[in-house]
């Protein structure tokens, strides 16, 4: 109460909100996008059959995505860079091979 009156709130009147248009779906972003085994050979600039030859013999190789047996093989960005990462030296006496 104020100076002997109530106070009330009066209802304005209904404003509808509507969006303009629909949320952006989530776009994934550079690290995330998944590579062709061509397209990550490219990547590293490796030649063609590189990544082919370390995942069927065995040899270290990047992780990989295969969603069915005979499947496209596919790389995320994020992995090939995180498996050059391991691969970097800070001198030549860095490497394993003594020669």
């Amino acid at each position: 109460m104020l100076q002997g009156r109530s106070i009330t709130a009066k209802p304005g009147p209904m404003v509808e909100v509507k969006m303009l248009r629909e949320p952006p779906l989530a776009v994934p972003t550079a690290v995330d996008r998944l590579l062709n085994t061509d397209e990550a050979n490219a990547y590293l600039r490796r030649a063609k059959g590189f990544l082919e030859k370390r995942r069927s013999s065995g040899i270290d190789s990047p992780r990989y995505l295969q969603r069915t047996k005979r499947g496209a093989v596919l790389y995320r960005v994020s992995d090939l860079i995180a498996w050059e990462d391991e691969r970097m030296l800070t001198c030549s006496s860095d490497h394993d091979d003594p020669t």
